[in-house]
């Protein structure tokens, strides 16, 4: 009896984990909500983790009329991260809404998010749209793609 119990438990297990690693609404919204985590917590190695070896990322910034674009390595992106959290105080990252469309093996999300924080003795406020794609890969979730789009920054003396 007692070897029953522990084989169905050990079935029940994998049986969790195989319809965990599917790509649903639900857990898709779980992969997001403990990236989502990372972030506020500056954890930038840990987030690493989530993001595929060849991401696709692009960052767009409009700032006073000026707009540039700019791709980044996985690396790169990182590094732009780590020297950003350690570069401000205060910071606030809020989802404003959220979007998941599966399609085609992947899990599109477009979202809009506003970040509040200290810089060099300015208060800075932003707004940004950021499109990313979802695949999984070798059973687990990774982050295929991403496209901020910086917007509305307020930067204001302290």
């Amino acid at each position: 009896m007692k070897h029953i119990l522990i084989s169905v438990i050990f079935v029940f297990g994998l049986l969790t984990n195989l319809f965990a690693n599917e790509l649903t609404q639900e857990n898709v919204k779980s992969f997001l909500l403990e990236s989502d985590k990372l972030v506020l917590s500056k954890n930038v190695d840990k987030f690493a983790e989530l993001l595929d070896e060849q991401v696709d990322i692009t960052v767009a910034v409009d700032f006073n009329g000026k707009k540039e674009k700019t791709k980044l390595s996985k690396s790169e992106y990182l590094a732009k991260t780590k020297e950003g959290f350690t570069s401000t105080q205060n910071y606030v990252y809020k989802i404003l809404d959220r979007k998941i469309n599966i399609k085609n093996e992947l899990a599109y999300i477009t979202e809009q998010v506003e970040e509040k924080y200290i810089y060099n003795n300015q208060k800075v406020v932003g707004t940004s749209k950021v499109n990313s794609e979802i695949k999984l890969i070798n059973n687990e979730f990774k982050i295929i793609k991403i496209e901020v789009i910086l917007n509305n920054i307020q930067m204001n003396k302290i």
